[in-house]
């Protein structure tokens, strides 16, 4: 899937310019990690030849919206088949929006495919592919443990710029990154990375620097023994070969659930979190911010509290990659279940006890409304938050159509109004609009 994603500050030379990109597949078994050594050439083709014949290129006819109408265009990523049954693994970018699903095999076979479920919140989608008679499909593995190193050869596989059967080699320069430079705030690494669908939440990056390019999205990091390490996902156009790919072991219990469920559910208790980097202390997590009517809220929980335990279990976040996996570990307690904090609060421990709730939506539903000559999104809490909307329920606007009837009207609407009602009635939802205010049917 080709897209820039430019981080708030430009000047900071690690996080430039990053991409959406592409991976590849192939029947790769599940061991450990094989030791360092130099790759040959028969090393480095004996994984190629289990990955790439089963990595595949995605074609999405996907619906944006540009001036308040509906436009239909076709990206391009990649994937990987990783069951059997069909199921191709790949980002949910490179699906985001999609109508209609087309993949491109590497024997240039093409077939249409079905979107299983994504989850926005890993960047990670599971497409299945749609023969016209049953058929087993060659596979490829993920890693069940990540256990790379510094050094490490890796290729990355899929079809940048469109360009099918791709292969680029280079090594891991950090297993474990999160995108916050020395200059950076880790507070603003969600919201960073991207706008109303933070990514990236629940773990920490692969660096490394196999060529990838967009188009590359989705598309299987692997190793020399030919298991998937990882799922490249980001890239650099300035700066070098610096790519970023989504563990593989957390990517395969993504997939593998996305498989079963066609959806991934998490709990939410309202605060975020921040390392203890720089505050001279060695036990907990700092609580970064709490939401207004949150769980959190009405327990006590306060901004610049420090977490210490989790039902009766020590945790700790000494640096900003560290709040990834305890973050995750959070977000898979049970929906509805009791959650016992330990906290340090004003210099006394204390425990609090949380009800937790369904993660809610981070992006509300997008439409193009013809009445009005605009598109508009539905706002959610998140999205509420972001602009200082706090507790507002309505319909964002997200685009006009020139000489169409909001722009025109007096005063006119704007992209980044907040539409509340119409004709004195409440407008909280797209739904609800058209009842309201849609055109009446043709008689």
């Amino acid at each position: 899937m080709e897209r820039l994603m430019i981080p708030i500050r430009p000047a900071v030379a690690l996080l430039a310019i990053c991409l959406a990109l592409a991976p590849s597949a192939g029947d790769a078994s599940s061991g450990s990690s094989p030791t360092l050594v130099a790759p040959d050439a028969r090393t480095i083709a004996a994984a190629r030849d289990k990955v790439l014949p089963v990595v595949v290129s995605i074609l999405t006819v996907r619906e944006d919206f540009s001036q308040g109408e509906p436009v239909l265009t076709v990206s391009s990523g990649s994937g990987t088949l990783v069951t059997p049954e069909g199921h191709v693994a790949t980002n949910a970018h490179v699906t985001q929006k999609g109508r209609s699903f087309r993949v491109v095999f590497a024997d240039g076979r093409e077939l249409p495919a079905r979107l299983v479920g994504t989850d926005t919140l890993s960047d990670l989608a599971v497409l299945q592919v749609q023969p016209p008679k049953p058929e087993t499909f060659a596979y490829a593995r993920f890693a069940d443990t990540l256990d790379l190193s510094p050094g490490d050869t890796v290729l990355a596989m899929g079809a940048p710029w469109g360009l099918s059967n791709s292969m680029s080699a280079g090594v891991v320069n950090n297993p474990r990154r999160l995108l916050v430079s020395l200059f950076d705030d880790e507070a603003d690494y969600e919201d960073r990375l991207g706008a109303d669908e933070p990514t990236g939440r629940y773990y920490a990056w692969i660096q490394h620097d196999a060529a990838i390019a967009p188009g590359n999205s989705g598309g299987p990091l692997v190793d020399l023994s030919g298991r998937i390490v990882g799922v490249n996902t980001r890239g650099m156009i300035f700066g070098g070969d610096l790519a970023f790919a989504i563990p593989g072991p957390d990517a395969r219990d993504v997939v593998n659930a996305l498989v079963e469920r066609g959806e991934i559910k998490r709990s939410h208790l309202g605060f975020r979190l921040r390392s203890l980097k720089g505050t001279g202390q060695t036990e907990g997590v700092l609580v970064n911010s709490v939401e207004r009517g949150s769980a959190a809220e009405k327990s006590g929980l306060r901004a610049g509290d420090r977490i210490v335990s989790v039902n009766g279990e020590a945790v700790t976040a000494l640096q900003p990659v560290d709040v990834p996996a305890l973050q995750r570990r959070i977000a898979e307690l049970p929906i509805g279940s009791r959650v016992t904090l330990g906290i340090s609060q004003d210099g006394k421990r204390r425990e609090l006890g949380l009800t937790t709730r369904a993660q809610p939506e981070d992006r509300g539903e997008e439409r193009a409304f013809a009445p009005f000559g605009a598109s508009l999104a539905e706002l959610t809490a998140a999205m509420g938050r972001r602009r200082n909307l706090e507790g507002e329920q309505g319909l964002l606007v997200t685009g006009l159509r020139p000489g169409g009837p909001a722009a025109i009207a007096r005063p006119a609407l704007s992209e980044g109004d907040l539409l509340l009602s119409v004709d004195g009635k409440a407008v909280p939802d797209l739904a609800t609009l058209e009842a309201v205010a849609g055109e009446p049917p043709a008689e």
